[in-house]
């Protein structure tokens, strides 16, 4: 997460002692909401990234515009996946339409450090670059790409996502 809310300077927010670290893994393709596949393949060199993860200590967080109704069928994805074996990862799912990711991103980030953020695009890591009208106005966040954002192909490839 960025240390100013306000500024585009690609400045990260610094994790205190004692604060639990967190990788968070946006589900949700580029415009659309995550659907989970009925019969996940087997992910073993994503689920041995997790794991070393986990083992340091890090919490593996999921988000999604998904709702909550069908949290159920997205733990089931992740643990057949092997993504999740254990079911103990949190989930971050949509309670109502105006419910946001970013506020969603916002409230883990004050309670934990989320260290890290994956998504197949930029917005998955701040709403604002949904916003920008002049893409240069967001440079100054392209230094945080590749160290804590993380631009990644979808976790579940063959998802296009509800309404896709």
């Amino acid at each position: 997460m960025l240390a100013d809310p306000i500024e585009l300077d690609g400045k990260r927010r610094q994790c205190a002692a004692g604060e639990q670290p967190v990788a968070l893994i946006d589900l949700d393709p580029a415009g659309g909401v995550f659907d989970p596949p009925a019969n996940p393949e087997k992910q073993p060199g994503l689920a041995l990234g997790l794991a070393v993860m986990r083992e340091a200590g890090v919490v593996i967080a999921w988000l999604s515009d998904l709702s909550v109704n069908r949290s159920g069928g997205l733990r089931t994805a992740l643990e057949q996946s092997g993504l999740d074996p254990r079911g103990e990862d949190i989930i971050s799912l949509s309670r109502d339409g105006t419910d946001r990711k970013q506020l969603r991103m916002e409230n883990l980030a004050g309670i934990t450090c989320i260290i890290a953020i994956a998504g197949d695009e930029r917005a998955d890591f701040d709403e604002r670059y949904k916003y920008l009208r002049n893409p240069e106005a967001g440079a100054g966040l392209e230094n945080v790409i590749g160290d804590g954002w993380f631009l990644i192909d979808q976790v579940f490839p063959d998802n296009k996502g509800e309404g896709q």
